[in-house]
């Protein structure tokens, strides 16, 4: 997805677990993106999670490329497009867009240095699967659903203390905790 402004903008690209919606691998060009770029991006992610079954993706050219459909085959990775035309076919991956420009790329400084964005949007990333619950998966964090296990306390204590702070030095990633008062 391109985000940015007038004045600039850039290409991202990610890979997200259908299942859990965990992005596992993200990465920034500053036009559009080639199909190397592509294979660089699904290889960073199946380094970290292995090979999935199924790759679904839109019919982008970086995608529908012969380098990109033969570095799918030596993976083991079976390609399937989602349908022209039709919403929902990708929609997870639709919605992950959508939330990062909204609650996150809106706001970004796109003058910065192309790592300096990316890290920035790993950033995000990292607070999207660990901290912000989902309605689609039952208000649970990609990394609970991914992990099968809860990372958050289900019992509120009587006497509540609200602590708030940020992922990193980013203001804008809000981690909100709430923790058994003294």
């Amino acid at each position: 997805t391109r985000v940015g402004g007038r004045f600039r903008s850039v290409v991202v690209g990610a890979v997200i677990d259908g299942f859990s919606r965990k992005v596992v691998a993200l990465r920034v060009a500053a036009q559009e993106p080639t199909a190397e770029f592509a294979v660089r991006l699904v290889r960073e992610a199946t380094r970290a999670f292995g090979a999935p079954t199924y790759l679904v993706s839109d019919h982008g050219k970086q995608l529908t490329a012969g380098v990109f459909r033969r570095a799918m085959r030596s993976l083991g990775i079976t390609q399937r497009f989602g349908a022209l035309h039709r919403s929902g076919s990708i929609a997870r991956m639709e919605r992950f867009w959508k939330s990062m420009k909204v609650e996150y790329a809106r706001g970004m400084f796109l003058w910065r240095p192309l790592p300096t964005i990316e890290r920035m949007l790993r950033g995000y990333v990292t607070w999207f699967n660990t901290e912000r619950p989902h309605q689609g998966i039952d208000q649970h964090t990609p990394d609970e659903v991914h992990l099968g296990k809860s990372t958050r306390a289900r019992a509120v204590p009587i006497r509540p203390v609200l602590a708030a702070h940020s992922l990193g030095d980013e203001a804008t990633l809000p981690v909100v905790r709430w923790h058994r008062a003294a």
